[in-house]
């Protein structure tokens, strides 16, 4: 508080003091205005009188939102054996703090097997900030022989207040002929 005090006050004037205080993102997530009270105090004649006021303060609405962009390492022509990388970029798109921040990945189209989502989950994740996931998948001789490009969709869940929040990206990798 600025100024810490003022020597005398005499009859009429008035003075003003102020303070700052810092919004945190713990506010935000906790969704509760933020209240503060004042209070002067004076003195005559060995006598304190005060006098108080609140003010509150409404916080930005809650916004839980994520993105997530998944990228194959090869997506062209790929044989036998091959195994592609597949990288799952997510981001905290929203203005609170999202937990237990997952990846899932479904193969729609493909003959092998994804291997475990890399890592298994992310405790918590800030807005603006992002983290990254891994799996592989072994290009199967089935594949090839189906001629059909291998298909899956990534879906990446976090959760904000008791609720889940998703979004999800599909890669399309061709084979080769």
């Amino acid at each position: 508080i600025s100024p810490a005090s003022v020597g005398t006050l005499v009859p009429g004037d008035s003075t003003t003091f102020t303070a700052t205080y810092v919004v945190t993102q713990a506010d935000i997530d906790n969704q509760q205005n933020i209240q503060n009270t004042a209070t002067a105090t004076g003195t005559y004649s060995g006598t304190d009188y005060t006098d108080s006021d609140t003010e509150s303060v409404d916080v930005a609405d809650d916004n839980a939102s994520l993105n997530i962009n998944k990228y194959a390492d090869d997506v062209t022509e790929v044989v036998v054996g091959q195994t592609i990388t597949y990288t799952y970029g997510v981001r905290n798109t929203g203005n609170v703090t999202l937990s237990n921040v997952i990846v899932s990945d479904v193969i729609n189209v493909g003959t092998g097997m994804l291997s475990v989502i890399s890592p298994a989950s992310v405790g918590t994740l800030v807005p603006g900030d992002s983290t990254t996931f891994t799996a592989t998948y072994v290009v199967t001789q089935a594949d090839i022989d189906n001629q059909q490009n291998i298909q899956n969709t990534a879906t990446a869940t976090g959760t904000y207040n008791g609720s889940d929040y998703t979004d999800s990206d599909t890669e399309s990798v061709d084979v080769a002929d």
